[in-house]
């Protein structure tokens, strides 16, 4: 089998949120009130909070040569389950379980927002996938038949 050499890096993506967990809702209240309904509205807007969910990611896929269609597919479907709130471990865990079931073994997965690497995989086996803040980059290694 084919195998190639690739030297991966993760560039930090910025996200779009301004990076707080929760917005505070802002006072709409008249300026021309009186002060003491002003400030008791004011009070309680201020501890209003709204709290935001996580969100559903579209993976986009980064690679030299196509991945098999079928392998894509059972990614977004594995990746679907996750959210920008989700541990890249738990990304990495699932991805690579699904792949060797599924695919069979030799996957290695990698998943988060800083690391580099050098590795040799088969060919058309290598894809980098940004994933919200996350970096997935994932590949198959020959293993010979024992």
């Amino acid at each position: 089998m084919a195998e190639e050499n690739s030297t991966f890096t993760n560039k930090p993506v910025q996200n779009d949120s301004n990076g707080s967990k929760d917005k505070e809702v802002p006072d709409t209240k008249d300026s021309s009130s009186s002060s003491d309904s002003s400030t008791s509205s004011k009070s309680k807007a201020s501890s209003l909070k709204i709290e935001e969910g996580p969100k559903l990611i579209v993976p986009v896929f980064e690679q030299r040569e196509a991945l098999d269609e079928q392998i894509q597919a059972q990614i977004i479907v594995t990746l679907s389950k996750f959210t920008d709130k989700s541990p890249p471990t738990k990304i990495s865990e699932s991805l690579k379980s699904m792949l060797d079931s599924k695919f069979g073994k030799g996957w290695c997965v990698f998943a988060g927002a800083h690391f580099s690497g050098s590795c040799t995989f088969e060919e058309k086996y290598f894809a980098q996938i940004t994933f919200g803040t996350y970096t997935i980059t994932l590949f198959r290694i020959f293993i010979p038949n024992q």
